[in-house]
């Protein structure tokens, strides 16, 4: 099975072996993209579906809860549930069947701002790539080819929904609008390329195979970079490590944190030179995309090249307001409801509507790294809603603490 989004790791935590096994093989680049994933297919019974990381199964529309946060997904269920059995219908695809999409619901689904989107499923894996091939020259007979990869993204179908979607205009209360949307449906361009093409690349590789003073020996980067305090290296004798164990242990502590530090930085390289891979392709986006996801060819193995230091930061500005109301691990902290939880109703509503007034106001004037920067469509929504919720539990006494 194609993992979900969900397991993918970054580069930089592969092992060193996995690193250098990827180096033997093609790697197919994509666009990682700043929305909602979902998986939709037919299980063994032929029976429609839809899952998300948490690898919940949704058979029916009616099985997602009536939530602001499921509104691109409930949107989405629809969507693959005609796409897939107009496709099956037609004899294109037949038995146990899946792909996975992401969902770019409105222009700003989550932190990175789409100027070519607005509300968008874009196929990124399937099950049977054959089947899929197949299933996209269906898809372009009425709407348009998919022109290849780096050119620009083209219409490859155009879906027309009326779903029920949950509001909020002001956060103070919401609603349920019923709405016609038109769905585009994309796949992601991919391009492969031989990892070695890239210099970074080749730094890289020659790092890992550099050996490096530790413990007064001289072993490869590779090796340090697996080893683990409290078990004896094969380079250390028996004598050396029971007379010495206290000594050797921080000095391997010490070594083996700079190598990865260099590790890292190298791998951030790695990064940099394959995203300008993407310069010769229209931008998705107004802003710096997420990242690359990498395919390896002769494994599958798969790996994504997000820039930490800039995507990172940018997540936790754009949600910093609902990991306030909600809790969230960036930083950590608790909900609002788990730190107001013994004050009186009115107190906890008054400092809620504080709140929801200084995001009214100043979601407009923000700056990240010094340039305006606006929350705006499905991410305002979504924080507008948030404020709408806590409200309503709060009032009724709901607190689910």
């Amino acid at each position: 099975m194609f993992p979900l989004s969900g397991s993918m790791k970054h580069f930089h935590d592969l092992t060193p072996s996995r690193i250098r096994d990827s180096l033997n093989s093609g790697w197919r680049l994509s666009e990682k993209l700043d929305g909602s994933y979902m998986r939709g297919g037919f299980d063994a019974d032929g029976r429609f579906y839809t899952l998300r990381k948490s690898n919940a199964v949704y058979y029916h529309l009616s099985d997602w809860p009536m939530k602001p946060w499921t509104n691109a997904f409930r949107a989405g269920h629809v969507v693959l549930e005609m796409l897939l059995t107009t496709a099956r219908d037609m004899g294109y695809i037949q038995g146990e069947f899946w792909i996975d999409v992401e969902l770019i619901h409105g222009t700003m689904p989550n932190s990175i701002t789409y100027k070519n989107y607005d509300n968008n499923v874009i196929i990124t894996a399937s099950s049977d790539i054959s089947r899929i091939t197949i299933f996209e020259s269906v898809l372009s007979k009425s709407h348009g080819l998919f022109t290849g990869a780096y050119t620009r993204y083209e219409y490859m179908n155009i879906i027309t929904i009326v779903t029920d979607q949950i509001l909020s205009d002001t956060g103070e209360s919401l609603r349920v609008e019923r709405r016609k949307q038109e769905w585009k449906i994309y796949k992601n361009p991919s391009k492969i390329v031989p990892p070695q093409r890239f210099d970074s690349v080749r730094e890289l590789e020659t790092f890992l195979s550099t050996p490096l003073l530790i413990c007064g020996r001289w072993i490869p980067s590779e090796i340090i970079l697996e080893l683990k305090l409290n078990v004896k290296p094969a380079f250390i004798s028996d004598d050396d490590w029971k007379a010495n164990r206290k000594t050797l242990i921080e000095e391997i502590r010490k070594r083996r944190e700079a190598v990865r530090e260099m590790f890292h930085a190298r791998c951030q390289k790695v990064r940099r030179e394959v995203e300008q891979t993407f310069s010769v392709m229209e931008r998705s986006s107004d802003n710096k995309m997420e990242g690359v996801v990498v395919e390896v060819e002769h494994s599958g193995d798969i790996f994504k090249l997000v820039s930490l230091e800039y995507f990172g930061k940018l997540n936790n500005f754009t949600h910093i307001v609902r990991y306030w109301l909600q809790g969230g691990r960036r930083p950590e902290r608790p909900s609002f409801l788990t730190r107001t939880r013994h004050w009186p109703v009115e107190k906890r509503l008054e400092r809620l509507e504080v709140l929801r007034r200084r995001y009214v106001k100043n979601k407009s004037k923000l700056k990240f790294l010094g340039t305006p920067y606006y929350l705006v469509n499905e991410l305002d929504q979504r924080t507008l809603c948030t404020f709408a919720e806590l409200k309503e539990r709060i009032t009724h006494g709901r607190d689910g603490i």
